[in-house]
């Protein structure tokens, strides 16, 4: 097993499983990819960057998320273990 992907969505039982996904991947070397959804009633990735301003509550939920995921980054490389996060 190389690649492992685990969904977050930073709930005690989500951090629960990436830690058990983390302990397989350390020991198969594997490389460990997030994958957090953040859904919207408008399509976000369309929408041009001048606008998002006019959606302040779906905007927090996204800066929100990607501090999460940039915090779980930090702790998987600091197990020296691969880590995929995609950007949003």
């Amino acid at each position: 097993m190389k690649n492992i992907l685990v969904p977050i969505d930073f709930s005690a039982c989500a951090n629960d499983a990436l830690d058990f996904a983390l302990s397989i991947a350390k020991k198969n070397n594997a490389t460990i990819h997030l994958l957090h959804i953040v859904k919207t009633s408008i399509d976000w990735v369309k929408m041009p960057k001048n606008k998002e301003d006019g959606f302040p509550e779906i905007k927090k939920q996204i800066i929100e998320a990607k501090n999460n995921l940039d915090e779980l980054e930090k702790k998987i490389k600091s197990l020296n273990i691969n880590a995929d996060i995609p950007t949003i």
